[in-house]
């Protein structure tokens, strides 16, 4: 089976909460697929495209080499790659995608550590490059794009809705499913266009300073190395659980939990369906879940991992639109936030003092030290950039 455990967790409150009008109830899911060595995982075709026009010069070129480098020796047996990079010109490593070996390997490293930045940005010009390459792709492979820049479109198609336009309408050409990861390094990214790229092709879109780019692009390869379902979909029969997050629910990996989050108002029993695609073909499990009616201390996290999850699909929407619509999704995001204590891009707790402080309130109190964390010590505290916290539970 691909799926090794499903767990699940639930927490209603005794009066509905005052920050919506979503019901009473909270319930989390958390799918783990089969980790062990002989579980087989799907092929994946993959093509990175690295931005080397000239604002990369430096630490910035150095560590999406470095990345790329990584990248490439960590692909699986049967796996199919590419490297496209670009300045105001487009460069293609293979004209095709090629399969993992030591010969393709050797020729991807040489190649790599030859790239040097310089130019302007054609990222209209790369995407045109890289999707129709997908055409050879099946729908049993897992078809990825990690797309790294720095900078926005100076060459080529240069506005936002141009580039969607382009991408979308090569991906309709290729008929072919490719999920998009997008990678912002610096101040000066367009943010609006690499959060659109990732939102509608099933991807993530990540903001990072100009040191940060090996260590973050590396440890995300590492969780979409070994793909297990794709497509994924998660129903409830009856539909009695709502206000489910993430939209869109993530593919699922080897090693990596799938969490979602979901809202109820009425207890109950209900059956909990997870479907997705599989080496090419249709699978399906199913699950019984209990809609408690009860509260108990060992959920309260669960509100406001719900709120997390929330804010975090509404960040997606802050950054895909303009005008009164996001000033409207700018305002839940911080009615959330205060709500139910979760920070987020647009809050901050800190008491009057200036300096930043946490407080702690249990929803319920403690029956007994047993069945509490406890806090020995924070420090320093009050807390600058960090603090050490040690507890037991």
């Amino acid at each position: 089976a691909v799926l090794g455990v499903l767990c699940m967790a639930v927490y209603f409150f005794p009066e509905p909460p005052a920050c919506d009008e979503f019901g009473q109830g909270f319930c989390a899911f958390i799918a783990e697929p089969d980790g062990s060595a002989i579980s087989p995982t799907i092929n994946k075709v993959f093509t990175l495209i690295i931005d080397r026009s000239g604002s990369m010069y430096g630490t910035k070129m150095e560590q999406a080499k470095g990345a790329a480098a990584f990248i490439v020796q960590n692909m699986n047996e049967g796996d199919r790659f590419n490297i496209i990079d670009f300045d105001d010109a487009v460069t293609s490593l293979f004209t095709t995608h090629q399969y993992f070996n030591s010969g393709t390997l050797a020729t991807a490293l040489s190649y790599i550590y030859g790239l040097y930045a310089d130019g302007s940005t054609n990222i209209s010009g790369a995407f045109e490059t890289a999707i129709p390459q997908f055409s050879a792709a099946s729908t049993d492979t897992y078809n990825v794009i990690i797309f790294l820049t720095d900078g926005e479109a100076t060459a080529g198609i240069t506005d936002t809705p141009g580039i969607l336009d382009v991408v979308n309408s090569q991906i309709a050409t290729t008929e072919t499913d490719i999920s998009i990861f997008s990678f912002g390094i610096g101040d000066y990214v367009n943010e609006q266009l690499l959060t659109l790229l990732a939102n509608q092709h099933n991807g993530i879109a990540t903001f990072l300073k100009n040191d940060e780019l090996e260590e973050v692009v590396t440890n995300f390869y590492l969780t979409i190395q070994n793909p297990v379902l794709l497509n994924t979909n998660m129903t409830f029969s009856p539909n009695m659980v709502y206000e489910t997050y993430p939209i869109p629910l993530p593919n699922l990996f080897k090693g990596i939990q799938m969490l979602v989050v979901g809202r109820y108002d009425t207890p109950g029993m209900v059956n909990v369906n997870l479907s997705g695609n599989a080496f090419g073909s249709p699978v399906s499990y199913d699950y019984p879940l209990t809609l408690s009616e009860t509260n108990t201390l060992q959920m309260q996290f669960l509100p406001k991992l719900w709120a997390k999850q929330k804010i975090a699909y509404l960040l997606q929407q802050y950054y895909s639109t303009t005008g009164t619509d996001a000033e409207g999704i700018h305002d839940q995001i911080v009615d959330l936030s205060t709500c139910y204590g979760v920070i987020s891009p647009f809050t901050s707790f800190s008491d009057n003092t200036g300096t930043t402080a946490i407080e702690q309130e249990w929803l319920q109190e403690p029956q007994s030290s047993n069945t509490a964390v406890v806090i020995s010590s924070v420090y320093p505290n009050p807390a600058t950039e960090m603090a050490q916290i040690k507890f037991t539970v």
